[in-house]
């Protein structure tokens, strides 16, 4: 049996600021904003690489959850429901069936309820997760990212390149989806 455990990671809001737009005319606007945000980003570096150094296998695993309930759902109902999981001692003993009627906000919760309990007998050994020692056995940051969107069920590219940022060891790692490919055409 798992401890219940509280997510430290708390996302950081910055719905306040006024964020550019596909029809700004410059990039005065988009360096205003790089301005505002920048000690945010760095605020969350810091955090990120904490994850790893300092983070419980529970911690590292929860943040994997999250990467999986994220596509097509809102970031921060997600970690509400990972959260939530964890306050409940959900995410390491629940089945699928339990686990989906507690995740209403997510998006296509009963295949992601599936996909988490698929991650977690994969990283658990004698019913205790050990998920660190695993990643840490790549010595290729891209490998890694490839062996995660090819061994783990609901987790593409983009979502493997979250994680491994969010647990602070892809930090070399693009995370490009189509808002901000089109944001690099529009800012050239």
């Amino acid at each position: 049996m798992y401890n219940v455990i509280r997510m430290k990671n708390h996302l950081i809001p910055i719905d306040f600021i006024q964020t550019p737009t596909d029809n700004s005319d410059t990039l005065v606007e988009l360096k205003a904003f790089w301005k505002k945000v920048l000690p945010f980003i760095l605020e969350r570096e810091k955090h990120f690489d904490d994850v790893w150094k300092k983070g419980t296998e529970e911690e590292i695993f929860a943040e994997l959850v999250f990467c999986i309930f994220t596509p097509q759902s809102k970031a921060v109902s997600c970690w509400a429901a990972v959260n939530n999981l964890a306050d409940k001692n959900m995410i390491f003993n629940s089945q699928d069936t339990d686990i989906a009627k507690m995740i209403n906000s997510v998006r296509f919760r009963n295949n992601k309820a599936k996909y988490v309990v698929q991650a977690r007998k994969l990283f658990a050994i004698n019913n205790k997760i050990q998920i660190k020692e695993k990643l840490a056995s790549f010595k290729d940051i891209h490998k890694l990212r490839k062996w995660l969107v090819t061994t783990i069920k609901g987790i593409g590219c983009k979502e493997a390149g979250h994680f491994l940022r969010n647990i602070g060891i892809g930090k070399n790692l693009a995370i490009l989806d189509r808002h901000i490919l089109r944001n690099l055409e529009v800012y050239g």
